[in-house]
């Protein structure tokens, strides 16, 4: 609890103070590293041991182990790419490969991002598609912020797909939990964010670029609840109504709040309209026909007696 650990504040002090005013970006993680080890001293259970040190060491080792594997795998596909010449010539690759056709263009897009963003910092895959992936789609019109959001959205999607989910890795790894499953509740957790960049991409108003107050304001507000539905399509929880049955009813509940939440999103009046009145229609008919059930948010566990 906070009571108990309110003191690692300070490490997390250290680190925004190095970072933000003394701009040391490359000892910042270092020093507040350092901090933690002092502050775990304080209290008795979390002071270092050598059994404590040990486990600390073998965990770490497992942790390193599993990155470079996969870091391993990585650099021979990006060599590979870079060797061959791909990698200079992406650009008018991509255009040529689409012939024209904007949807396509996108789709390759996303997929040269994520490959290309495995295994790379945020920074070093955003300067690296900025320059290399992101004029493909400015030089077909598309807004420049947009585009580079998308291009740093998918970039960072790496980081929760599977085979690669660096961060899911470590992780899962510290919690003592399967890294696989691990990487698909990462995945399903995160599942809106597949979406969310060819939303902005195809209406820049969502990341206010053009559009007046009102149009914006109706955008986001259509957008969010949009990711909302999909949100609880894939968590299977509608709320003020109750959990999603797992049966062949409740599934077809499911796809169609997926697709209401997409046509909400996308950027026509005419989508939204159609899906507020599928999701109303669903939402409706998933509470009457009972393809729900109340279940508690919070299951309390019983208090043990003497």
């Amino acid at each position: 609890t906070f009571a108990e650990g309110w003191f690692y504040v300070f490490a997390f002090l250290v680190l925004v103070v190095l970072l933000v005013y003394l701009r040391q970006e490359a000892l910042a993680p270092f020093y507040a590293t350092a901090a933690l080890f002092v502050l775990a001293m304080v209290r008795r259970e979390t002071r270092w041991t050598v059994a404590r040190a040990v486990r600390f060491i073998e965990s770490s080792g497992r942790v390193l182990t599993e990155l470079v594997t996969i870091l391993a795998s990585v650099g021979l596909l990006i060599g590979g790419l870079t060797v061959t010449g791909v990698i200079g010539t992406i650009t008018t690759d991509l255009i040529l490969i689409a012939g024209g056709s904007l949807i396509a263009l996108i789709l390759m897009t996303a997929i040269a991002c994520f490959i290309l963003g495995t295994g790379l910092t945020i920074t070093a895959s955003y300067i690296f598609l900025a320059i290399m992936v992101a004029p493909a789609l400015i030089q077909q019109g598309m807004n420049p912020v947009a585009v580079h959001l998308f291009i740093l959205y998918w970039a960072v999607l790496s980081e929760i797909t599977p085979p690669v989910a660096l961060s899911v890795v470590a992780a899962s790894s510290l919690a003592g939990a399967p890294v696989m499953r691990s990487m698909m509740e990462a995945m399903k957790f995160g599942s809106v964010k597949y979406a969310l960049p060819f939303f902005f991409i195809y209406n820049p108003v969502l990341v206010l670029q053009g559009g007046t107050l009102l149009t914006t304001v109706e955008v986001l507000a259509a957008a969010v609840l949009g990711l909302a539905l999909v949100a609880y399509a894939v968590q299977g929880y509608l709320p003020f109504v109750g959990a999603v049955r797992a049966t062949a009813g409740g599934y077809t509940v499911r796809v169609i709040l997926v697709s209401a939440g997409l046509l909400l999103a996308l950027p026509e009046r005419l989508t939204t309209i159609a899906g507020l009145a599928l999701a109303a229609g669903t939402y409706v008919g998933a509470a009457l026909l009972g393809h729900t059930e109340r279940v508690p948010l919070v299951h309390r566990v019983p208090a043990e007696r003497d």
